[in-house]
């Protein structure tokens, strides 16, 4: 649990509620992530880290395209 909030906290990630399971709210893109409250093994920390990864991406990907309408109009 130590390393999964350091983790989180890294990655600008902040706690959105608790109980079971811990989601996690992208504090710049709002993206959500959810997480065990126990991940039990490295390879948990490993696919949690490939959860940021894809959602991030696709929040700042899409972050970047309203930008640039944003810009264009």
């Amino acid at each position: 649990t130590k390393e999964l909030k350091k983790l989180m906290k890294k990655n600008n990630f902040s706690i959105m509620r608790h109980k079971k399971h811990i989601v996690w709210s992208h504090n710049a893109t709002g993206a959500l992530v959810t997480t065990s409250s126990t991940p039990s093994c490295k390879n948990a920390i490993r696919m949690i880290m490939k959860d940021i990864k894809k959602e991030v991406g696709v929040a700042m990907h899409k972050a970047t395209i309203n930008d640039f309408k944003n810009v264009m109009s």
